[in-house]
């Protein structure tokens, strides 16, 4: 982001190497000389002709092959109603911290605020509490003085077998030493990615355990998918992979018309569907790794649509914290969005009457919903 125009100084005093680095020629002025001072933060035009900040270009790092901006983890960690003011830093080149102001905030309660609007590679291996937020001479946050910190990242000791041998195999594929693996370490923290969690589900595979790729890529950690290990190999017969293909046979019978066959389907028109020239969709499924990437062709190829998804979850707020959340983590999410009114959840059950929405919304939607795209399905 850079400042041109009128009033802009003609740099730092006493300080030409600075000055050059920061005042550079301006090219949309017509006067002859005339500078413009590059902020040092970083931003991005809108297709609605406003700016958004994304943050300093000093405060954007790269940690286990992901960019991180510290700003946008800090303003998530803001989110939580009882903290007054947030950092982040990242320490020896490997993990995240995330520092609060006050220093009795839980914990737990701020990880679940900060991954219900940031992906997993950005959520801090560890939150340290603050009775005071160091600041530099310029008022500003001292960063420098948060990195000295001496920070230890407890890791929780892993009490059963399925936990243990888990984690003898996530050290193997990802060059890991077993004890930095804790119940609460998810597959992100430990510089896990959308490549290598084809070779651990293999590797998992090949130990005997059925863990798929979805859950490895919603963070989960090694005492949640142990969980589902030990609660599947408690149930007579259960079978993850039979367990879909049961379910699925047990529908045939509702679609088993030779009318409605593959080969006689023709490719859906959305041109030809529209009712308006700023249509707006009703949208199931948007949480689940298919409905991420419909939710973004929809809002990019159709530039005045709105999209209102319905999302599994006790209230509205809830459900937007759970499709914003779902979306970035597949890197398919634009604030933007939700900012400009194109997106709306509602909560809801796909399973209930009515979906479960008040007479209300469930009128209002019957008469602004142009197109209804149901990509939902009931899965374990």
């Amino acid at each position: 982001m850079c400042i041109g125009g009128i009033g802009v100084s003609r740099g730092y005093i006493n300080l030409p190497d600075l000055t050059a680095q920061r005042f550079v020629p301006d090219p949309f002025s017509p006067e002859p000389g005339a500078r413009m001072f590059r902020t040092g933060d970083l931003g991005r035009l809108l297709p609605d002709g406003n700016f958004e900040i994304l943050g300093r270009m000093d405060d954007q790092v790269k940690l286990k092959g992901y960019r991180i901006e510290l700003d946008e983890v800090a303003a998530a960690m803001m989110r939580h109603p009882r903290v007054s003011a947030a950092a982040a830093v990242v320490k020896d080149k490997t993990h995240l911290v995330g520092f609060v102001v006050p220093a009795d905030v839980d914990h737990d309660e701020l990880r679940d605020v900060v991954a219900a609007a940031l992906p997993a590679y950005m959520v801090p291996a560890v939150f340290v509490g603050l009775a005071v937020m160091p600041t530099n001479t310029n008022g500003k946050t001292d960063k420098k003085a948060l990195a000295a910190m001496h920070v230890e990242i407890a890791v929780d000791a892993l009490p059963t077998d399925t936990e243990r041998a888990l984690a003898a195999v996530w050290s193997q594929v990802l060059g890991v030493q077993v004890a930095d693996i804790g119940r609460a370490t998810s597959f992100f923290e430990l510089g896990g990615d959308s490549i290598s969690a084809i070779k651990m589900v293999s590797a998992l595979s090949a130990a005997g355990f059925q863990v798929n790729i979805a859950q490895l890529l919603n963070g989960a950690t090694i005492q949640r998918i142990a969980a589902h290990i030990d609660y599947g190999s408690r149930q007579p017969g259960f079978d993850a992979e039979s367990n879909f293909q049961a379910a699925y046979a047990d529908d045939l019978d509702l679609v088993d018309d030779p009318s409605i066959a593959a080969g006689s389907l023709q490719p859906f028109d959305f041109a030809k569907q529209q009712s308006s020239a700023s249509p707006t969709f009703f949208l199931t499924g948007a949480t689940g790794f298919l409905g991420a990437f419909v939710l973004q062709s929809l809002l990019e190829r159709h530039p005045h649509a709105r999209v209102v998804c319905l999302v599994r979850a006790e209230s509205d707020s809830s459900a937007t914290a759970r499709l914003v959340s779902t979306s970035k983590q597949r890197l398919a999410w634009s604030d933007a969005w939700l900012r400009n009114g194109r997106v709306r959840a509602v909560a809801g059950d796909l399973s209930a009457e009515r979906f479960g929405l008040s007479d209300a919304v469930w009128d209002a939607l019957c008469h602004e919903v142009d197109l209804i795209i149901h990509n939902g399905a009931l899965v374990h």
